[in-house]
């Protein structure tokens, strides 16, 4: 049984949350922290679930039916209101993923909970770029983030596969391919496809670096021998 904050759901909350609630409390193991609508820095997501297994997951609840929907997109939705209307509002799936930014953003202020040193140190790229006075930025899934981001800028982005998804650059470096598979994907199929999207923004140049063997190191490993194969034999012929 999950450990609920509060204990117990507000009576003003909506069928699907009470719901939830109530599921979340009975099935999810002991270990899991649920929290119902915390206030983070002036946010207040429906339901932030933190685990030692999965870390934290924000969950946003829409008591939306298959009639109150009109029409999707990857950012907004627009639904049919019981008055005959349209309105619009925000992808959930997106909300729900700026609330998790938002929230990580609050948590990295916390050194007791930041790497400042070591293997799992976030700053190690933004000290070397400014160490050496090269311009980035950090490319996130945000809607600011990606507003505020000019593709035309002579800059080093630094971004995850998904935040890069529909651009392209003309060199792009994927880096630690020994940490693969990605830590929070089981689904392999899906976990190629990411790998493939980031190869794909390069336009020009791309380059693959690891420290260490895996079996996607192995993979490229394999295709180079055969390419250096290839030329040598090439050369002779």
């Amino acid at each position: 049984m999950a450990y609920m904050i509060p204990e117990t759901i507000r009576s003003s909350a909506t069928a699907g949350e009470r719901l939830l609630f109530r599921t979340m409390k009975q099935v999810l193991p002991d270990d899991v922290i649920v929290y119902y609508v915390p206030e983070i820095h002036g946010r207040r997501p429906d339901f932030v679930l933190i685990s030692p297994e999965f870390g934290m997951a924000v969950l946003e609840v829409k008591d939306y039916t298959r009639n109150t929907l009109f029409q999707l997109n990857k950012d907004e939705w627009t639904l049919l209101t019981s008055c005959g209307t349209h309105a619009t509002v925000k992808n959930p799936a997106l909300q729900a993923k700026e609330f998790m930014f938002h929230i990580k953003n609050v948590l990295e202020k916390d050194k007791a909970l930041v790497h400042l040193e070591g293997k799992y140190q976030c700053g190690f790229s933004e000290k070397a770029f400014e160490k050496e006075g090269l311009p980035y930025y950090w490319l996130t899934e945000t809607t600011e983030s990606k507003r505020n981001y000019d593709r035309s800028a002579e800059v080093v982005t630094i971004s995850t596969i998904d935040s890069s998804k529909g651009l392209d650059f003309r060199a792009v470096f994927i880096v630690h391919l020994d940490m693969l598979p990605f830590l929070l994907e089981t689904d392999e199929e899906r976990e190629a496809s990411l790998l493939y999207i980031a190869m794909t923004r390069a336009q020009e140049y791309l380059c693959l670096t690891y420290s260490g063997e895996s079996a996607y190191t192995r993979y490229f490993a394999g295709i180079a021998d055969e390419r250096k194969k290839k030329l040598l034999q090439d050369r002779l012929s």
